[in-house]
């Protein structure tokens, strides 16, 4: 039987979910993977004008038990060349708790201050030109539909 935190952050997911399909789009998708409603898989198609451009992206995003309490873990599991995102794929992002899963989706930039990948970061905010390169680069490496 589900404890009454399980039940709030399971009542939470669901409206998550609905908030999904209430605002659906073509840049994203979302689904509950395996009837595990606390793992789900995410799909981000790169942005039109941005380094990211014609890029598919697979994510996780995996919900605690005490969801709202904890925030969710989101990794991509598509190599990404970005500055809010380790090498090994783990996304920061000081504002998941205050964010909804739609609104983290779509703002993955973030300040300067929040940034995990140094080198990325440096060429972002210094080489901006070779950034984008190099971040178009691992998209037809690892990214292309």
């Amino acid at each position: 039987m589900a404890t009454p935190r399980e039940l709030m952050a399971l009542f939470h997911i669901r409206r998550s979910i609905k908030d999904f399909e209430d605002h659906s789009s073509p840049f994203y998708s979302t689904c509950v993977k395996d009837d595990d409603m606390y793992e789900w898989t995410a799909t981000i198609t790169g942005t039109k004008n941005t380094p990211y451009e014609g890029g598919v992206f697979s994510l996780g995003i995996h919900f605690d038990p005490g969801f709202l309490l904890k925030a969710p873990r989101m990794h991509f599991n598509t190599p990404i060349f970005h500055p809010n995102v380790s090498p090994e794929g783990k996304i920061f992002h000081p504002m998941l708790m205050l964010m909804t899963i739609h609104d983290m989706l779509i703002h993955l930039w973030i300040k300067e201050k929040d940034m995990v990948r140094e080198d990325a970061a440096d060429m972002f905010h210094c080489e901006r030109v070779c950034f984008d390169e190099h971040a178009r680069r691992w998209i037809q490496l690892h990214a292309m539909a």
